[in-house]
């Protein structure tokens, strides 16, 4: 996985465990999930090769270079397991800035929210940044919606941020962008409160746990596909946690848990009161559970009290999962030890 590797600087690199995919550099490919098509040639860019860092493309990079002065081009298609545009351009934009290759990076534009070429609505987010390298002098970063798929699109060179940005410009017109229908994106903004922590202690798993962690994910999963209009959520505000490349902490307001989006490419960790100790041990307490591209969600070992972001990344970066649904809620397996 991308994020238990720790490349944050998606910008410039892919997952290293990432396999090929066999495209002659010649010929066009779709992404058949998302309908996005990438041609040989997007604007400057010739493509150099496609990658994709899971089984059935939930997590494709495509890479491009420039036949002017070798600026790179990278393109991301991944589906997250949670958030939207807002968080995931908010985590692209932390992965830039804390790139140790771009040297120090500050904006040179404002953060903001557009409409491609041809659609109405402006749900797609982009940025542009200076940076202080010799190799890197600028670099910008877009995210695009196509339904429950999001691209990030990232141009990086050696050429001043103005040039770098105009040529991401040019790069969005050029992509053929498959039909799509996409709410309005919106910034993340900083919560009003900072959330609170105790010094949390991890409770011992017990097989009871895991049965009613994953019977109550598979309940929540088959509710959620029969429900056609469900009411809008309150939109997701940052933390005052400070983010680092491995994680950033969101919640929404008046929420007792959070948020714990792993690098910056889809993937989640829930932390949240649990109905499991309510029911079972008659007891608060705190629930965490592990949100992949496939839809599935690993549920780890419950914390007494509402555990720090250092905890959770731990708990799943090293721990045990006591159980897992997937297949939409279907499929439930118990770690029996």
């Amino acid at each position: 996985m991308r994020w238990m590797m720790g490349l944050a600087a998606l910008a410039l690199t892919v997952s290293a465990d990432a396999r090929d995919l066999d495209i002659p550099l010649e010929k066009g490919w779709q992404h058949a999930r998302s309908g996005l098509i990438l041609r040989p040639r997007i604007a400057e860019f010739v493509r150099t090769g496609i990658s994709d860092s899971t089984a059935d493309e939930l997590d494709v990079a495509a890479q491009f270079r420039s036949t002017q002065d070798g600026t790179i081009l990278t393109i991301f298609v991944f589906r997250p397991a949670g958030g939207g545009v807002a968080l995931w351009f908010d985590r692209a934009r932390t992965a830039l800035e804390q790139n140790k290759a771009f040297g120090s990076v500050s904006p040179l534009t404002s953060e903001s929210v557009f409409a491609l070429p041809g659609r109405t609505t402006a749900s797609a987010m982009r940025q542009a940044f200076t940076a202080s390298s010799a190799a890197y002098r600028g670099t910008a970063v877009a995210i695009v919606p196509i339904g429950e798929w999001l691209v990030a699109v990232r141009v990086s060179g050696p050429a001043e941020g103005a040039s770098i940005d105009a040529r991401l410009t040019a790069v969005l017109a050029a992509i053929d962008w498959p039909a799509s229908t996409d709410a309005a994106a919106t910034s993340v903004e900083p919560c009003p409160e900072p959330l609170r922590f105790a010094k949390a202690k991890q409770r011992k798993p017990d097989m009871m746990q895991g049965l009613m962690a994953g019977a109550l994910a598979s309940a929540l999963a088959e509710e959620a596909a029969k429900t056609k209009d469900e009411p809008a959520e309150a939109p997701l505000c940052r933390d005052a946690t400070p983010p680092t490349s491995m994680f950033g902490v969101y919640r929404r307001t008046g929420q007792e848990g959070y948020l714990l989006a792993l690098g910056d490419a889809g993937r989640i960790v829930v932390v949240s009161p649990s109905l499991t100790s309510l029911l079972v041990d008659r007891k608060p307490g705190f629930a965490v559970s592990f949100n992949d591209l496939d839809g599935s969600t690993s549920h780890f070992p419950e914390f007494d009290r509402l555990p720090r972001p250092e905890q959770v990344v731990d708990t799943v970066m090293r721990g045990t999962p006591v159980s897992r649904t997937s297949d939409g809620g279907k499929n439930i397996t118990i770690n029996a030890k």
